[in-house]
Parts: C-alpha cells; structure tokens; sequence
C-alpha cells in the first residue's frame, strides 16, 4: 500500500496538470498491474516487455503472496477433480507457484518481502 502510495505521490510531483495526469496515472498502473502477472502470468510476457516486469513494485507483493499460500503446501480438492494431467488430487502448491511463472530468486518469499 505505500508503495503505491508512493507512487502516487511521484505522478503528482512529476505531472503538474490534472488532466493529464488523470490520464496517464491510470495507464501506468493498468501496466505495473499487467506485468506484475495478476491477468498474464509470467511465463506468457512478450519477452519484448518480460524485462519490464521487474521494474512493477506489484510483482514483489504478488509473488509473496503467492508463494505465502501455495509454496509447499498440498492442495485437497473433490474426489470428481482432475487436473490438466489427468491425475487426481492433491496438487502440489509448488506446482501452482511455478504455472504463474515464478523461477529462481523469486521463489523466495523474504526476496519478495524486503
């Protein structure tokens, strides 16, 4: 929250005018939402914008996020459920951490925190 708040801070210093602040504020942050892999996860970036995605301050919470709730954790579900394997449950949170594309260093949740 206060990095977004901060953020905020810096568009209304560095754009004097209302109104175009008013649009590109939205803008930015439609993008800094897109590349922190909420809609497209990260595997799936253009590898033309994929560099950009460490530059969104919402990549670092989202990736704790995700790693905080799935990472080495089981996942229960219905005896009716498959996944895209065909296999029956439980499914491995580490598996859900990796298909929204977090490799490497970002699979550190403190990475993520400080």
């Amino acid at each position: 929250v206060s990095t977004a708040q901060a953020t905020g801070l810096i568009l209304s210093v560095a754009i004097p005018n209302l109104q175009a602040a008013l649009m590109l504020a939205p803008t930015l942050m439609i993008f800094i939402v897109i590349l922190a892999g909420f809609y497209v996860p990260l595997d799936n970036l253009n590898p033309a914008i994929e560099w950009a995605s460490w530059a969104s301050f919402a990549r670092y919470g989202y990736s704790a996020l995700i790693i905080n709730e799935f990472g080495g954790r089981d996942i229960e579900c219905g005896s009716d459920a498959v996944d895209e394997e065909g296999e029956g449950c439980p499914l491995s949170g580490n598996d859900v951490v990796a298909s929204i594309g977090l490799r490497g260093a970002f699979t550190n949740l403190w990475l993520n925190v400080v």
